[in-house]
């Protein structure tokens, strides 16, 4: 944006700073942002959507019947639809965050100017299997967490059986309370992974070390940034989806009628138009962690402060130079 500074990304900011600086950040680049998500991001939407409009087709036509009515005659079809948008989904929130990151990356290394489609592709290129790695790592973070807490449930559901039902209760209760404890502390921390292995080109395993120590004494500020920015997003993501819901619906009650051929391009479109817009507003926790980031590396090692000391020591050199009569020619060129 015109008339505006350019941001500095290592600073100290405090809750709200950073997600001020967020939104800025957003305002600036919000052009090359869309388009960015538009041309790289969209189109694992498409597909995602397509094979959506697969299985609400299946489900609502009866098309996992067999001629007889009975269920599950072709289920093996269905879970591959499912599939298919659980893995096109995630494929497109991996290009989000290397399109975001990546942008911010360029932002902080040439400043906002002259940022262009083709440049963010080529950083976005090269971050895609970094942030892939990434969610595959959290991934099995997760789901050792979730093999854990049913572990628990079925030993409350074992002690239930055998001591009564207020200790398996109680057993039950910790291991929902551990379960939702552990996915917060995951968030807040290892989120961080993602801008860390960004601008630091870090290993999975020594970023994870890492992360645990910059969030050392900042956790809850850290996970009100992450949280907060996800339900902001999340919630304007409902609205703009809503049109797509609403069409899904009718989709679904002209199949039942023997129709509804109609609405399956303009279902595909609806999805992928909210797509764009969920994933232009994912950006924001995307971007709030980005901040979150730089935040938490200039209150433990001040990077950016040092480098603004030695600018300024710089910048009084020549006067220093000039003012003992010594060398203070100005270069030529």
């Amino acid at each position: 944006m015109k008339g505006e500074s350019p941001i500095e990304f290592r600073r100290r900011r405090d809750f709200g700073e950073v997600l001020n600086v967020t939104f800025r950040f957003i305002r600036q680049n919000l052009a090359l942002l869309s388009k960015s998500l538009l041309f790289f991001v969209a189109p694992f939407l498409v597909v995602a959507m397509l094979f959506n409009v697969a299985v609400q087709m299946q489900v609502f036509s009866g098309g996992f019947l067999n001629a007889d009515g009975q269920p599950l005659a072709n289920l093996s079809g269905l879970l591959f639809n499912y599939a298919g948008i659980l893995v096109f989904s995630l494929l497109a929130g991996v290009m989000a965050w290397a399109v975001i990151l990546g942008l911010m990356r360029l932002y902080e290394a040439h400043g906002p100017g002259g940022l262009t489609v083709k440049a963010v592709w080529e950083e976005a290129r090269g971050l895609f299997f970094g942030m892939l790695g990434v969610v595959a790592f959290l991934l099995m973070i997760l789901f050792l967490i979730y093999f854990l807490f049913i572990l628990f449930v079925g030993f409350g559901a074992a002690v239930f059986a055998q001591a009564g039902a207020i200790v398996g209760g109680l057993i039950t209760f910790v291991a929902v309370v551990a379960f939702l404890g552990a996915l917060a502390y995951v968030v807040t921390v290892f989120a961080l992974l993602f801008p860390m292995r960004v601008f630091e080109r870090i290993g999975l395993i020594e970023g994870a070390g890492r992360c645990l120590k910059l969030v050392r004494g900042y956790g809850w500020q850290t996970f009100g940034v992450i949280v907060l920015s996800w339900i902001i997003s999340s919630v304007l993501g409902g609205i703009f989806s809503m049109p797509s819901v609403l069409l899904s619906f009718l989709q679904g009650m002209n199949t039942l009628e023997g129709g509804g051929s109609g609405l399956r391009a303009l279902l595909v479109v609806s999805g992928v138009l909210g797509g764009l817009a969920s994933s232009l507003l994912y950006s924001i926790p995307m971007v709030a962690t980005g901040f979150q980031y730089f935040n938490l590396v200039e209150r433990k090692e001040g990077v950016g402060l040092m480098a603004r000391i030695e600018r300024l020591a710089e910048s009084e050199r020549p006067g220093e130079a000039n003012s003992d009569g010594s060398a203070g020619a100005e270069p030529e060129g």
